[in-house]
C-alpha cells in the first residue's frame, strides 16, 4: 500500500492496494486525517510523524494501525518526507505492507518457549544443554543447579567436564564422539558419577539427545 499525507496528516495519496489494506476507499478519506491510528496510539504515531517532517526516513518501520472495521494489523514501511521544488518538506510518503500473520507467528512461537522454559524450570528433574564440541554449558534448570551446587552464573562457567567424576570422563567422552560421528538426532540413558561443587559425588541417569 503506498499512502501520502500532507504536514497536518491529511491524506494526499491513497492507493488501491491502500483501499484493501485499511477498508475505506479513497474518497472517504481524501483530504481527511489519516484514519488508521489506533486508540491510545496517537503519541507514537505523532512521534514518528513529527520526525519525518524534520527529514527524516525510516527504511523499516514497523507500527500497529488499525482498519475501518476496527480490527488491528501490523504494517512495516519504507516512509520518508515528500518534497517540492525548493525541496520544502511537505508532508510524508509511506510504502507500508501488511506483516500481520508474521507477527502472530512470532508471538504464537515466543509463547510457546515461554510456556517450555516454565517447564523446564519448574520440573523436579535436572535439564542442562551443553555445545556438543566443547561440553560447555549453555543452559541448565534451577533443578539441577541445587543438585550441583552451583548458582545458574557459575554452572555457565563450566563444562560438562567439570560435573563429571574423572573416572566416568571415558565414558561420557565415547557416547559424544559416537554422537557427533552420527549426526542424527538419538538419545541414551546412562548411569554417570556426577561431581557436586563441594567435590562429592553422586550417581545420576542421564538422559541426552543430540538436537541438529
Amino acid at each position: 500500500a503506498i499512502v501520502g499525507m500532507d504536514r497536518q496528516t491529511r491524506v494526499m495519496f491513497w492507493n488501491p492496494a491502500a483501499e484493501k489494506m485499511f477498508g475505506w476507499p479513497r474518497q472517504e478519506v481524501l483530504g481527511k486525517p489519516y484514519p488508521a491510528v489506533p486508540e491510545g496510539q496517537r503519541e507514537q504515531f505523532d512521534n514518528y510523524f513529527n520526525r519525518v517532517m524534520e527529514g527524516q526516513t525510516f527504511d523499516y518501520l514497523e507500527l500497529n494501525h488499525q482498519r475501518k472495521d476496527g480490527v488491528l494489523f501490523y504494517a512495516v514501511s519504507t516512509t520518508g518526507p515528500l518534497r517540492n521544488d525548493k525541496k520544502e518538506v511537505i508532508g510524508l510518503i509511506s510504502y507500508m505492507f501488511n506483516i500481520t500473520e508474521r507477527k502472530q507467528a512470532e508471538q504464537a512461537l515466543q509463547q510457546s518457549e515461554q510456556r517450555y522454559r516454565s517447564l523446564v524450570e519448574n520440573t523436579q528433574d535436572g535439564y542442562f544443554v551443553i555445545d556438543l564440541p566443547t561440553g560447555r554449558f549453555l543452559f541448565l534448570n534451577q533443578r539441577i543447579c541445587q543438585l550441583l551446587g552451583y548458582t545458574r552464573p557459575e554452572g555457565l562457567a563450566l563444562t560438562l567436564w567439570d560435573v563429571i567424576a574423572s573416572e566416568d570422563h571415558a565414558l561420557v567422552r565415547e557416547t559424544v564422539e559416537r554422537w557427533q560421528k552420527s549426526q542424527k538426532v538419538s538419545s541414551m540413558a546412562n548411569i554417570y558419577r556426577a561431581k557436586r561443587k563441594d567435590g562429592t559425588t553422586f550417581r545420576a541417569e542421564i538422559s541426552g539427545a543430540v538436537v541438529t
